[in-house]
């Protein structure tokens, strides 16, 4: 690079493509959390959620690559609505990408929980070491630790106190600078 270049920037219809690729990474999640791990997830029971991901252990793995699907989509969908809401309010729209960033990150870092249950169920040398009822609660608990904080964290998010206490975090953060109004918005040239 030249002095005096700059590296191009994309423009907002490639930020909006970038955003919608984002996001169509997170369709397979509902079918991952409604359709597959109650199938393979028992409430009161160790050793029937460690034989069922035994058993169905193709069927688990489709649910951990479309959770990690959907983490990796959120990091993108992050760059792209920060990419695509520069324009109007550079801090904030800054803010929300790192808000997303950091949900992804601890999202992954939820997902190993989901790894080390596939790693438990599928090495043989586990269960010599561990023993069948030890597995079976070991198992238990990673798959649990997985599915419980993300349950807890949907409700607390559909409550509206979160986004309440964003949307203030974000006016503080941005110093209040007052935003165009919604006709400036849509004329915005890409």
């Amino acid at each position: 690079m030249r002095n005096g270049e700059s590296i191009a920037t994309p423009r907002l219809r490639q930020a909006a493509l970038i955003t919608i690729v984002g996001g169509m990474m997170n369709l397979g999640v509902p079918f991952a959390e409604f359709r597959i791990l109650p199938k393979l997830f028992v409430a009161d029971s160790a050793a029937q959620t460690a034989q069922n991901l035994a058993a169905h252990h193709g069927l688990f793995l489709v649910a951990l690559f479309a959770y990690y699907l959907n983490f990796v989509g959120d990091i993108v969908l992050a760059w792209g609505l920060y990419l695509l809401l520069r324009p109007v309010n550079a801090s904030i729209s800054m803010f929300v990408a790192w808000v997303r960033v950091v949900f992804a990150a601890l999202g992954l870092a939820a997902l190993l929980n989901l790894v080390t249950a596939n790693r438990l169920v599928t090495r043989p040398s586990d269960l010599t070491a561990l023993g069948q009822a030890q597995l079976d609660a070991q198992v238990f608990v990673a798959v649990g630790a997985f599915r419980i904080p993300l349950r807890h964290v949907v409700g607390r998010a559909g409550s509206g106190r979160l986004a309440d206490r964003l949307g203030n975090a974000a006016a503080r953060f941005s110093r209040c600078q007052p935003t165009p109004p919604p006709a400036q918005l849509l004329s915005l040239q890409s």
